[in-house]
């Protein structure tokens, strides 16, 4: 992406520098998480996650075309609109994975921190085969950096972000045909506070009585039989407790 820049803004590439991408990048981490809540309040964990989604695809297929002509569009596209979705999107698949999975959270989550790194690999590799495919060393060397000039090199950038985007829009689509939500989250469309702004307070109410009636007579049956296969070992102690007290002592 340097060499790109560079050969676009000679001689003057003071801005010329990945470091600002990555930077707004990591910044924008973090309100992309402070927003998670607030989407997924209205329009659900699902929809949420499938914003997160929107917004990636904007920034790879927008960088796509704005590389060609603006290194501060570039810059805005991988390194802003790609940090808040990063920030929404990894953040509903914690939710995710600590309601479905709560006894295996730490491994999933772990899981689902390490592979977008892990599938860089891959990613990496596909991307070197459209851009270098005959593994073109760089020519220009300036200080510790070396930048590449040669035009069949540079000229593919472009597809390799087209390239990489619909890879990222491939996975999304299989991650979000294969995502549901816990019926016992307030997000789920069944959940009685998920029906709040439609219905009142009044069929609130009635949802969450009969959410409790239902736990009170599931309760009771299990009850009911727990106590049905007590009551004969119950029986036997206090026969035995009563033999003891009632045998005359030695």
């Amino acid at each position: 992406m340097e060499s790109y820049f560079r050969s676009a803004c000679i001689p003057n590439c003071s801005g010329g520098d990945r470091e600002w991408t990555l930077s707004l990048y990591l910044a924008m981490t973090c309100p992309g998480i402070h927003l998670t809540k607030l989407l997924a309040d209205h329009i659900g964990l699902k929809w949420t996650a499938v914003v997160g989604a929107v917004l990636i695809n904007i920034g790879l297929f927008g960088s796509a075309w704005t590389v060609q002509i603006s290194q501060g569009w570039t810059t805005f596209h991988l390194g802003v609109v790609l940090g808040l979705a990063q920030g929404l999107t990894v953040t509903v698949c914690f939710q995710f994975i600590s309601a479905w999975a709560p006894d295996k959270a730490v491994i999933l989550m772990a899981t689902t921190t390490a592979s977008s790194t892990a599938l860089s690999v891959l990613q990496n590799q596909v991307i070197t085969a459209i851009v270098n495919p005959d593994n073109i060393k760089p020519d220009i060397v300036e200080g510790f950096k070396t930048y590449f000039s040669q035009r069949t090199v540079l000229d593919k950038v472009p597809t390799a972000l087209v390239a990489y985007a619909a890879m990222a829009l491939c996975l999304q689509v299989i991650g979000v045909l294969l995502m549901a939500t816990p019926p016992h989250l307030p997000h789920h469309p069944q959940h009685p506070y998920s029906i709040w702004p439609k219905t009142g307070k009044r069929e609130l109410v009635k949802r969450l009585l009969m959410m409790e009636t239902e736990r009170s007579s599931r309760w009771l049956q299990t009850g009911k039989r727990k106590l049905t296969k007590r009551l004969p070992v119950m029986e036997t102690e206090i026969s035995s407790t009563c033999w003891k007290a009632q045998r005359p002592r030695s």
